[in-house]
């Protein structure tokens, strides 16, 4: 899903909750003020010391047999759809194609991954690497988990990734890029005597 369209869901849920909200508060600020004798005549108003629904209207509804599966439905439905909706903002999906500052020219996210990896592995003193790349907010997010060889000091690693960095930073030129390193040791093995 790109930002457009979450934006827009966002907007949208958001305004509906809105108008619900107020529409509720609405209604039950209409009770207790002068202005109820507006309202439509089929509406029920409730005495100044009255609920909202009692026990008797309460068992009245559940004596309907469509009363507990519409409840039920109407909470697995509002389940099902907040949680669709958190989903699709936890999802940060890694950018299809890139369009580059050539006049029709694009690269695939995938091939920007494995140049980024392949071009990190060739730094000094990286055993190996995993790249992951999204777009967000418009600019491109570059992630790297570097695992660094056996009794190699990072600060000498660090100037070859910056390096990488700024070859992705050239290649996607117009666009802004955004590179988070994470430098993991590896363990040499220690012979065992059998």
């Amino acid at each position: 899903m790109t930002a457009r369209p979450r934006i827009l869901a966002n907007r949208l849920a958001l305004g509906l909750l809105g108008l619900l909200l107020l529409g509720a508060g609405l209604c039950l600020v209409s009770y207790e003020q002068s202005w109820p004798a507006l309202l439509p005549s089929g509406l029920r108003r409730l005495p100044a010391d009255g609920v909202l629904l009692d026990r008797a209207g309460l068992s009245g509804l559940r004596a309907h047999a469509w009363w507990t599966p519409a409840v039920v439905a109407a909470g697995i439905l509002a389940t099902v759809v907040l949680t669709l909706c958190l989903a699709s903002q936890l999802v940060v999906r890694r950018p299809a194609r890139l369009a580059l500052a050539a006049p029709g020219s694009h690269l695939r996210g995938a091939a920007l991954e494995e140049a980024i990896r392949q071009r990190t592995q060739t730094v000094r003193g990286v055993a190996r690497c995993h790249v992951r790349t999204a777009r967000r907010r418009g600019h491109l997010h570059v992630r790297q988990q570097v695992w660094l060889e056996p009794g190699v000091a990072p600060a000498g690693v660090l100037k070859g990734l910056d390096a990488v960095a700024a070859e992705v930073r050239t290649a996607v030129e117009p666009r802004p890029v955004t590179v988070q390193v994470r430098l993991r040791g590896t363990h040499h093995r220690t012979p065992h005597v059998h």
